[in-house]
């Protein structure tokens, strides 16, 4: 049987559709086998779990979760460490290592040994496992549905795990996804893998095996919004389930000067006629601190979604602490033998040196050896952020739902908003998110027109550029031809 695979554009519900046809199959499901549902985030496990709670039982037969977690449980858990595969007691950890292949492949031999298992080789011996046909059919057997949501996000060595449980027939399989929101560096960033060009995505290999199906209405953006972003692609071309306004909705600050930006793109916003108010504010950029320095100002909070982990102060507060640690909350918690009430005090206490102004990163390196008796560990590149974001947060209050919030752009794909101001960091970077030639944007490898879409799509009403260098007389015609306006 040939899986289905959904082409679905930004707006287009598939999260929607794909919980209606989880429902579909719980309907049929056999007692004996499994339904799984694969998502690319924790954020979007919970998501789905949640709305398909709301309308049928979920029986124990359904798992929801991450491809690691799958992975771990239908394929390693029952046979890694019979084929000797993997030791039988172990711990799954993130692995980044940039020494050359020989000396990384002996340190995690190593590991190994001692029953830790790099996340990266779950995939490399759950593909070992499955050439195994008895296997291979044991585990087809077990699954009766396969969902799999942001098929774009599948790297090469998940598609080899999809692929054998393709080959082996036995399972229904139901992807979705929207190619042009892959980006590469994030999904291959801290692997030794060689990301794929645009041509040679898994996505694209899978859907040459696939029957095809395209989902082409936009619910979420206006007419305006979806006529300029059917500008970038060829593959498909949206139809707007809202109508046109009539009035321009993708505009461009004329100052370079971040503040300035912001104060813009809030006059815009004011112009907008009471009928489509935008009320929800969405800040993006390649890396989110790029709004620091207005942080505080203008009350925008870093968002809690497919990024953040946390959606309160106290959460924010434990995810600095074990950022400083180099471990999870748990990890951290068992080595310094805290229970939950232990490890809760020490977060209020970060927060009780953001209130009184003195949490810096040295402070919270003081506090994690002294207080915890942690050594200082060089995996901490997120570290001052964290910090600046946690301070801008106890500044501005108590982090409740929002109306002004940042994010990172390849962390924004589940994010959306009334509207969106996106600030590249140069001329060239605004110009390669706007450019609409095919053949250029295929091949571009910085993925920088990719995540140019992906910023442009989470707008509900209106889209504002801005760029923290000047922009060109040249440039300024290329963005005018594009239905861009200045602010």
């Amino acid at each position: 049987m040939k899986p289905t695979l959904v082409v679905a554009g930004p707006g287009a519900g598939k999260t929607h559709e794909m919980v209606d046809q989880i429902e579909k199959a719980i309907q049929e499901l056999t007692p004996c086998r499994h339904l799984a549902a694969i998502t690319y985030t924790n954020a979007a496990t919970n998501e789905i779990r949640e709305r398909l709670a709301r309308r049928v039982h979920l029986p124990r037969n359904v798992f929801i979760g991450t491809t690691h977690t799958f992975v771990s449980r239908f394929i390693l858990r029952p046979f890694a460490t019979l084929m000797n595969e993997l030791p039988e007691q172990r711990i799954y950890v993130a692995f980044q290592n940039d020494k050359p292949p020989m000396v990384r492949n002996s340190i995690k031999k190593k590991m190994r040994a001692k029953g830790i298992v790099p996340y990266e080789d779950m995939l490399a011996t759950a593909v070992t496992l499955l050439s195994n046909p008895k296997i291979r059919a044991r585990i087809g057997g077990r699954l009766q549905f396969l969902f799999i949501d942001e098929f774009q996000d599948v790297d090469k060595r998940q598609l080899k795990v999809f692929d054998q449980l393709r080959i082996e027939k036995q399972t229904r399989i139901y992807v979705v996804g929207d190619p042009e929101q892959y980006i590469t560096s994030h999904a291959y960033a801290g692997t030794n893998m060689k990301a794929p060009t645009f041509e040679e995505l898994p996505f694209n290999e899978f859907k040459s095996k696939s029957r095809l199906q395209e989902r082409l209405v936009n619910h979420r953006a206006n007419g305006e919004l979806v006529e300029f972003t059917n500008q970038f692609r060829t593959d498909i071309q949206q139809d707007a389930h809202k109508p046109k306004r009539g009035v321009p909705a993708v505009f461009c600050c004329n100052s370079h000067r971040v503040q300035d930006m912001v104060l813009q793109f809030r006059d815009v916003c004011q112009s907008i006629s009471s009928q489509e108010k935008v009320e929800q504010r969405l800040y993006l950029s390649r890396q989110n601190d790029c709004f620091d320095p207005v942080r505080v100002e203008f009350g925008i909070r870093h968002s809690a979604g497919n990024g953040k982990k946390t959606k309160t102060l106290l959460g924010d507060a434990s995810e600095l602490l074990s950022q400083a640690a180099g471990a999870s909350p748990r990890e951290v918690q068992a080595k310094c033998l805290f229970d939950n009430l232990t490890w809760r005090k020490h977060c209020l206490s970060i927060l009780q040196l953001c209130r009184e102004g003195s949490l810096d990163e040295a402070a919270v390196w003081t506090y994690a050896k002294r207080q915890l008796g942690l050594d200082r560990k060089s995996s901490t590149r997120n570290l001052s952020s964290l910090v600046f974001s946690l301070n801008a947060a106890v500044a501005i209050g108590t982090r409740e739902e929002s109306t002004e919030l940042s994010s990172s752009i390849h962390r924004a794909k589940g994010l959306q908003a009334d509207g969106v101001l996106a600030v590249a960091r140069t001329q060239n970077e605004l110009l390669r998110w706007l450019e609409t030639d095919p053949k250029e944007r295929t091949r571009n490898k910085s993925d920088d027109c990719r995540i140019g879409y992906v910023a442009a799509t989470r707008a509900r009403e209106l889209l504002c550029y801005g760029c923290m260098e000047p922009i060109g007389s040249d440039a300024k015609k290329q963005i005018g031809s594009l239905g861009i306006v200045d602010c």
